[in-house]
């Protein structure tokens, strides 16, 4: 029965292939910071923008809380777009590798699924 079914849905369905998604930028050190910066694209259309900010003597995120904060505040201005993800963090736990891959894949679905940013174009 249940191949039956499948075999007249084929024709109309089709497996939703996942694009390809990345972010490509450009990465600066100011101190002992390392901020990356980079667009987000899902084949050649532009998704966002990701900014990564990274206290690099710091492995525990409850140690550094407080100045990273204040960097990107005052980097990017009043009420930055914390991730909810590093709440755990903040207890004391290590921040490793894999907390920021699941960040970067948090993100690109988010990504995925959002429409195209249009740039405007500031030449006369």
């Amino acid at each position: 029965m249940f191949f039956m079914v499948m075999s007249k849905l084929a024709p109309t369905y089709e497996e939703k292939k996942s694009q390809k998604i990345e972010c490509r930028g450009s990465r600066f050190s100011f101190g002992d910071f390392l901020i990356k910066v980079g667009c987000v694209f899902q084949v050649s259309t532009v998704k966002g923008i990701l900014v990564e900010v990274e206290y690099q003597p710091a492995v525990v995120l409850k140690d550094c809380w407080g100045l990273l904060k204040e960097f990107v505040e005052e980097f990017f201005g009043a009420n930055p777009d914390f991730d909810a993800r590093i709440a755990h963090c903040k207890d004391g736990a290590l921040f490793h590798a894999t907390d920021i891959i699941q960040q970067y894949l948090d993100k690109f679905n988010l990504y995925r699924n959002m429409a195209p940013i249009a740039f405007k174009s500031f030449n006369k």
